[in-house]
């Protein structure tokens, strides 16, 4: 039978700062392997596969709640190094750049050159590579429900899929494989994107983030096609 891919990949990379730990390394360290897979993982995937969005969880909203200024700084940093270092792979592609989540706490820096991103990036119809920053899935139906409220207040027109254009993943395809890392404690999602995953394939990694690699995601997706093949959507 043919490969069945999905459409919409999402992962939550988790472990980079136990990664760096167990290499005698700051924290840092980690972080920045994390980055250079990052930059490796979106190549793959637009390269060898047919999957129309990949979404790379990079801050959640505990995130920057919890974690220190000087670690955020570092984090934010990496902002200002996407637009060179995602040149080649986003333009051989085609794939447009979209960032989701709260853009408050964010610093002007980072948020500008997110924004430029956007613009600079943007291919409709195509592929997608997506930066969930500050994202919260129930801070995103607030989000929501405010826009929709000043758009339109009548209560009686709202659908389900109407509601759904004024969240942060409109106009692309729901997502249908998640991949989480550093699972040996704990498999969870963590409020991740909760809304948009009801019925994705959950593929868990005891790997830290930066041990994973390509080969580990093409056995997810070895997963995801054996469990497509029992998929019935309730039929």
């Amino acid at each position: 039978m043919e490969q069945q891919y999905p459409e919409h990949i999402a992962i939550i990379p988790d472990g980079n700062r136990t990664w760096a730990t167990s290499q005698g390394k700051p924290a840092k360290y980690g972080h920045y392997q994390a980055y250079k897979l990052m930059l490796k993982l979106i190549d793959f995937v637009f390269d060898k596969t047919p999957v129309k969005a990949f979404t790379f969880w990079w801050l959640s909203t505990e995130n920057l709640k919890k974690r220190s200024k000087e670690e955020l700084d570092y984090l934010y940093d990496f902002a200002l190094h996407l637009k060179l270092d995602l040149k080649g792979i986003m333009k051989k592609h085609q794939i447009t750049f979209k960032r989701v989540g709260n853009p408050v706490w964010l610093p002007e820096k980072a948020i500008k050159q997110f924004n430029e991103l956007q613009e600079l990036y943007s291919f409709p119809g195509g592929k997608t590579f997506i930066i969930a920053i500050n994202y919260w899935w129930r801070d995103e139906i607030v989000r929501g429900i405010k826009s929709r409220a000043q758009t339109d207040g009548n209560i009686d027109t709202l659908t389900e899929e109407t509601f759904g254009n004024f969240l942060d993943f409109k106009d692309v395809p729901a997502i249908d494989l998640v991949i989480r890392t550093k699972t040996e404690l704990a498999s969870r999602l963590s409020g991740f994107m909760l809304r948009w995953i009801g019925y994705a394939e959950l593929y868990f990694s005891e790997l830290h983030f930066p041990d994973f690699s390509p080969k580990q995601l093409t056995w997810a997706l070895d997963r995801f096609h054996e469990r497509a093949q029992a998929r019935n959507f309730g039929k």
